[in-house]
């Protein structure tokens, strides 16, 4: 009886070291359902005097109205975050919970679309706020403006990201009503349609045409005037160490006190707000609540190239 009780007792254990093994190996289907949620709160807006932030013209878009002049304006968080609406018009409330990464109207935007639109949130409040004028809710609701004007269509997005129709900036600012968002408005949007500029001598290849250094009595150079007057956001760098460079203003001075006898790459990335390299874009949504994005995340860089050269029977012996 002591036999085979004990080789009922090891079958036992065995079939529960079974079972649990299955457990571990497939994950219940409540497990693999679970998603992350943020939880949605909203706080007043202010502007740089303490007043409270107000529509001042009631605006629509595809029929849906999308604010109430009079009605006063609220910044977004997603757990704390600050969040900008891609769907302007429909309901979202506090305690309200949406999904990461579950976004439809997110990924029924073009590529073109959503990179605008990370172009304007790194260009705005989220990743250039020490930059920007303001209050720092004016900086918000300034991005949230350019945000929604690129979601509908109110904004192209492709350079230099022209607005099609001013109806959310009247919505806020017509008149000249919060003059503060207004401001800031105008930065973000320059700030977006000078993104791609680079100097006027300048190109964004490597291989391009070189120009001349001249002899002045005393060494080589080579004066070039930017007329895109965006100069100052690069730093250009010489592949030969003969070959010295500095700005003043808009132009750009090249020198050389030894002749060189192949060209020589200038080259410069253009100085851009960045943030960490983990930093990421976040679409949160629900199929019945009003879609937001959190985050931004870094954009290519932009680059500058000039190459320079001394012309064959120039050279000083």
């Amino acid at each position: 009886m002591k036999k085979k009780g004990k080789q009922l007792f090891q079958k036992a254990v065995a079939m529960m070291m079974a079972l649990l093994t299955a457990t571990s190996i497939f994950p219940t289907s409540t497990a693999m359902a679970a998603t992350e949620k943020a939880t949605i709160t909203f706080e007043y807006a202010y502007d740089s005097n303490g007043n409270a932030i107000h529509y001042q013209q009631t605006v629509t878009h595809d029929g849906i109205t999308c604010g109430h002049a009079g009605e006063t304006r609220v910044r977004i968080y997603a757990d704390g975050d600050d969040a900008y609406c891609i769907q302007p018009g429909i309901s979202l409330h506090t305690g309200d919970k949406l999904d990461k990464n579950a976004s439809e109207t997110w990924n029924a935007l073009s590529k073109n679309q959503q990179k605008a639109i990370n172009l304007a949130l790194l260009y705005g409040a989220q990743g250039n706020r020490k930059n920007l004028s303001g209050g720092t809710d004016e900086k918000v609701l300034a991005t949230q403006l350019i945000v929604w004007e690129l979601v509908t269509e109110c904004r192209n997005s492709t350079a230099p990201y022209n607005r099609t129709s001013a109806k959310f900036y009247n919505s806020h600012c017509v008149n000249g009503a919060n003059s503060g968002v207004a401001k800031t408005y105008k930065e973000i949007v320059e700030f977006m349609q000078e993104h791609d500029t680079i100097p006027s001598f300048a190109s964004s290849k490597k291989d391009s045409t070189a120009q001349e250094l001249k002899w002045d009595g005393e060494q080589y150079v080579l004066k070039a005037k930017d007329e895109n007057g965006i100069l100052s956001k690069f730093d250009f760098i010489s592949s030969n160490s003969n070959v010295k460079v500095s700005a003043s203003g808009n132009t750009l001075t090249i020198t050389s006190k030894t002749a060189i006898t192949e060209e020589v790459l200038l080259s410069a990335t253009k100085k851009i707000p960045t943030v960490s390299s983990s930093a990421k874009l976040i679409a949160y949504g629900d199929p019945s609540l009003q879609d937001v994005v959190t985050g931004v995340e870094n954009t290519d860089a932009v680059k500058a190239y000039l190459n320079v050269k001394i012309p064959y029977g120039h050279v000083e012996i």
